[in-house]
């Protein structure tokens, strides 16, 4: 199923609940209780990081996994930051705008 589509999460917390690990499985668990009492509790987001310009952008995601509408848009220069830096300091190569 898509990624992030209702078939593809309830798949990926059974392979969670089958894990070796106890707080994997405990994690399936706490999903696997939310999803029957409090479905309202549960959202699907992506999140996508343009850390060359310092935005982060979170959309919604739908039951068959599409992107749907923008939620919310942040600015963090702290890697662009982080990168202008070390661009100034030579300790990366880069390329000039």
């Amino acid at each position: 199923p898509p990624q992030m589509s209702a078939n593809w999460i309830a798949n990926r917390v059974e392979k969670m609940a089958q894990s070796a690990e106890s707080e994997v499985r405990e994690t399936a668990r706490l999903i696997q209780e939310t999803q029957a009492r409090h479905p309202e509790r549960i959202s699907r987001e992506l999140w996508h990081h343009d850390l060359e310009r310092g935005i982060t952008r979170l959309n919604a995601v739908d039951e068959s996994g599409s992107v749907g509408r923008e939620l919310a848009r942040f600015e963090d220069r702290m890697i662009a930051n982080h990168i202008e830096t070390a661009c100034h300091n030579l300790t990366l190569v880069c390329a000039a705008p």
